[in-house]
C-alpha cells in the first residue's frame, strides 16, 4: 500500500518536473496505472466526473483537464483569440512532454469535440477516445443541412448575446438553459454555477467556435477507436429515430466507431444516468 502510494506521488512530481505547465488548461493528476486523460466541456469544470474518479484511480493514472476561463479559473491565454484550436494544440503538447503513452481521452460536449480534432491532427498519439455527447458538428443539431457559412452569422450573433447581458440576465440564461441540459437537480445547479463562474468573453468565444467547427471532412484520418456516447430522452422536442438517424449519419466518416445511445438522458450523462455512464466507461477502457 504504501508502496503503490509513493509510485503514484512520485509518478506525479515527474510529470510535473518533465513537462512545461500548460497555460490553456490546469491539470490535476491522481491514481495510477495507464494514462486517462478527462476533459470537460463548454463552462464546465472537472468535477463532472467526480462519480466515477474513485474506481477510476485504482487502475489507471487520471489526467483531469480544466480549461482556462471556464468554471472560476482564471482565463489566461484564452482571453483573447480562439481557444478550441490553441487548447487542442497545447493538450497535444502535454501529451508528449508528460510522456504519455497511448492514452485514452474521454471528453464531454466541447471536450468531445477536441477529442476529436487531437485524433485528427496526430493519429497516432492516443490509444482511443471515447465523446459523451457531442458531433462533430455542433450545428446540426439545428440544421441537418447546415454547413460552416451557414452557421457562422447564428455564432456571431450567439456571440454578441452572451457578451452583450448583464450578470443577473446572463445568470438567469443558464439557469433556464441547464434545466435543458440535464434532468437531475444537482446536473443542473452545478452546470449553471459552473457556467455561471465562467469568464464570459472566453465562453462566448469557445461557443461561437464550436458552432462552427465542421470536422465532418476529416473523420477518416482517425486511426484509432472511438466510443461515442449519445444522450436520448423521450422528453426532448425530437423523435428518437430521426435523431439517432442524425447522428449516425454524421459519424459516417469515422471508420468503426461505436455509437452507444444512452436512455433517459439529456447533454449531461454522467448526472441523468451515472450507472450506465460509469459502466460505459469500464466497458470503453478495457476495450
Amino acid at each position: 500500500m504504501i508502496r503503490a502510494l509513493f509510485g503514484c506521488i512520485f509518478a506525479v512530481l515527474m510529470i510535473g518536473a518533465s513537462a512545461a505547465a500548460p497555460t490553456r488548461f490546469s491539470v490535476a493528476v491522481s491514481g495510477a496505472g495507464p494514462d486517462v486523460v478527462l476533459l470537460p466541456g463548454l463552462g464546465s469544470a472537472p468535477h463532472v466526473f467526480d462519480a466515477i474518479l474513485p474506481e477510476l484511480e485504482k487502475t489507471h493514472r487520471v489526467h483531469r483537464i480544466q480549461i482556462a476561463g471556464f468554471a472560476g479559473l482564471a482565463a489566461g491565454p484564452n482571453a483573447t483569440g480562439e481557444v478550441i484550436g490553441p487548447v487542442r494544440d497545447e493538450l497535444i503538447a502535454y501529451i508528449h512532454e508528460a510522456g504519455l503513452t497511448k492514452p485514452a481521452l474521454i471528453g464531454h460536449s466541447m471536450g468531445g469535440l477536441t477529442a476529436l480534432l487531437v485524433a485528427i491532427k496526430e493519429p497516432d498519439l492516443l490509444g482511443k477516445a471515447m465523446v459523451i455527447d457531442a458531433l462533430p458538428f455542433f450545428s446540426l443539431l439545428f440544421n441537418p443541412a447546415a454547413t460552416s457559412e451557414m452557421a457562422k452569422p447564428f455564432a456571431d450573433q450567439f456571440k454578441a448575446q452572451m457578451l452583450g447581458m448583464d450578470d443577473a440576465a446572463f445568470a438567469a440564461l443558464q439557469t433556464r438553459a441547464m434545466a435543458n441540459l440535464s434532468k437531475s437537480p444537482k446536473g443542473q445547479a452545478i452546470g449553471a454555477a459552473d457556467s455561471i463562474a465562467s469568464d464570459r468573453a472566453v465562453l462566448a468565444e469557445a461557443g461561437a467556435e464550436a458552432m462552427v467547427t465542421d470536422a465532418r471532412g476529416e473523420l477518416s484520418t482517425i486511426t484509432i477507436p472511438v466510443t461515442v456516447l449519445q444522450a436520448y430522452d423521450a422528453m426532448m422536442p425530437v423523435q428518437k429515430a430521426p435523431y439517432n438517424e442524425l447522428w449516425a449519419t454524421a459519424y459516417t466518416g469515422l471508420t468503426g466507431v461505436k455509437l452507444q445511445v444512452i436512455e433517459g438522458s439529456y447533454h449531461f450523462i454522467m448526472y441523468d444516468q451515472p450507472e450506465k455512464f460509469a459502466a460505459a466507461v469500464t466497458a470503453f477502457l478495457a476495450q
